[in-house]
């Protein structure tokens, strides 16, 4: 008699799997305000929705927290973060009109010395590399 062959057995998802995509899920609900800006995040009502376990719903929260999606209060849990007031925004848009100018000018003219191994700065873990069109570009001579 042949032995039957072992059945393939259905394996749970990989953790960092459901993590991700809890992960997902949550950030989506952020961003399209199904978590409204500002609403207090009840963990255990949303492992519930997501039906998985409160751990990957903390695992999301943290990572969002991390991108500034949500805030952790200590003693009171996770916030939405909220939307910036038309005030904030003006200014946000003020900053921007002064530092981008400069940041254009400071790229075109190549001025970043001292940086050695920065974005931009024409090295390669700490090699220099500079081609023809390299040296025309950063000095205008065509």
């Amino acid at each position: 008699m042949m032995a039957e062959a072992p059945k393939a057995r259905l394996s749970r998802p990989l953790r960092t799997v459901l993590s991700d995509e809890t992960y997902n899920r949550v950030r989506e609900m952020l961003l399209t305000h199904e978590i409204a800006p500002g609403e207090r995040i009840n963990i255990d009502a949303l492992a519930r929705e997501l039906d998985v376990s409160q751990t990957p719903v903390r695992e999301a929260l943290a990572r969002l927290e991390s991108d500034d999606l949500v805030i952790k209060e200590p003693l009171r849990g996770y916030q939405a973060t909220a939307l910036l007031s038309a005030s904030e925004l003006k200014d946000l848009f003020q900053f921007r009109g002064i530092i981008e100018p400069w940041a254009a000018m400071t790229a075109a003219r190549g001025n970043h010395r001292g940086r050695e191994g920065a974005p931009g700065c024409g090295t390669h873990r700490g090699k220099r590399r500079s081609t023809p069109q390299h040296g025309r570009l950063v000095q205008g001579d065509e």
